[in-house]
């Protein structure tokens, strides 16, 4: 058996269908309206029609799994039974037990969403993304609500905030962006609160961070055009190596260079992809310089080491 899949119980017998509606009562098959849209899952499992209709033959146990419609005495929808559905007439048989609940064409898809929470084959990440689709198409429920969606699907809040990730993040983005809007307008924090349906304090959080980000990136690029018009200067005369310094730095000193230069790479990674050919081989060359200076420093250092030890 393979691992149950976050949010959703395993259940891999069909088992009974306790839902709500009439008792179980006998529609002919051509009574029963199926519509793709109304299937709860990704597709029909053809493995499962094979094996339902392969016990269905042997005993005929859908009087205690009956299929689930929603309608009037005019059209009935199935909801719930698609595969077993298919396995009944795969194994001939006309009449089929149904539960019956009233409603229209929007009951039975807002019902198709959840029907196979407690019962049948486990749901998959395609059942679910399936369903929520559904679900925000047809505005059963905002793209974004965590609560609504995993109301309406019958599964886990982590699964709910999964499926509605992108969606959030698209109304943080919109919200933040209003608020900076109304900040560099004048409004107050108070006001700006007010108006998005925020706290105070995180109408303040907002506005820092974005102030953070812009400063960051302010400097980002202002480090990296330093560098740039230091590549002129600090570039070596053709066939020349790079001059030792004249001047042997103290360990404090040379600390603070070397975290200098893991922050410039970590500049270069950004502007990397536009930085001139030239420029790309005068960086290689002395980054190769001063790759050897360090190696060499290293075996000695290992050598001193080893001669006292």
């Amino acid at each position: 058996m393979s691992a149950p899949r976050k949010g959703i119980a395993l259940k891999t017998d069909i088992g009974a269908t306790i839902l709500p509606g009439s008792p179980p009562t006998i529609l002919d098959r051509d009574q029963i309206t199926v519509d793709p849209e109304l299937q709860p899952r990704a597709g029909n499992n053809q493995a499962l029609v094979d094996q339902y209709a392969e016990t269905l033959q042997e005993r005929n146990w859908l009087p205690d799994a009956p299929l689930l419609v929603v309608g009037t005495s005019g059209t009935r929808w199935l909801v719930d039974g698609h595969n077993r559905l298919l396995a009944a007439e795969r194994a001939g048989i006309a009449k089929i037990p149904v539960r019956i609940i009233p409603g229209d064409y929007q009951d039975a898809l807002r019902l198709s969403l959840g029907v196979n929470a407690d019962h049948g084959l486990q749901r998959s990440g395609d059942d679910l993304r399936r369903a929520y689709r559904k679900a925000v198409d047809q505005q059963f429920c905002a793209a974004h609500d965590v609560s609504a969606v995993a109301g309406l699907l019958k599964c886990s809040e982590r699964w709910a905030r999964e499926l509605t990730q992108a969606a959030r993040e698209q109304v943080k983005a919109a919200r933040d962006a209003e608020i900076q809007k109304r900040a560099d307008a004048g409004e107050t924090q108070r006001e700006i609160a007010a108006s998005v349906g925020m706290t105070q304090r995180g109408v303040g959080k907002a506005i820092e961070k974005k102030r953070n980000t812009s400063e960051s990136s302010k400097n980002s690029d202002t480090g990296a055009k330093e560098q740039g018009e230091d590549l002129d200067a600090a570039r070596p005369p053709a066939g020349n190596p790079s001059p030792t310094p004249a001047i042997v730095p103290t360990k404090k000193e040379a600390m603070h260079a070397a975290h200098a230069v893991t922050g410039a790479l970590a500049v270069l990674r950004k502007f990397e992809a536009v930085l001139r050919a030239e420029d790309a081989r005068t960086l290689i060359h002395s980054l190769r310089e001063a790759l050897a200076r360090l190696e060499q420093r290293l075996t000695e250092v290992d050598a001193e080491g080893c001669d006292h030890g």
